[in-house]
């Protein structure tokens, strides 16, 4: 089975503009930048850290898929 994920995505001026409180866990992708924020719930989007780079490669586990 393959499964896909898409991310929210948007320049940061647009997200810095909108700049919303992201879901607990929730990914999103500046897309002129390439930096990721993700999201705890509470902080609006401009207070967040970055975390990893958009180009970063994954590997995921099916078996400890929730």
């Amino acid at each position: 089975m393959s499964v896909q994920i898409k991310l929210r995505r948007a320049t940061q001026s647009e997200w810095s503009s909108l700049n919303p409180v992201l879901l607990d866990g929730e990914i999103v992708v500046e897309t002129d930048t390439r930096r990721v924020k993700i999201g705890d719930g509470v902080a609006l989007y401009d207070s967040l850290s970055y975390g990893f780079n958009a180009g970063t490669v994954w590997t995921v586990n099916p078996f400890f898929m929730v």
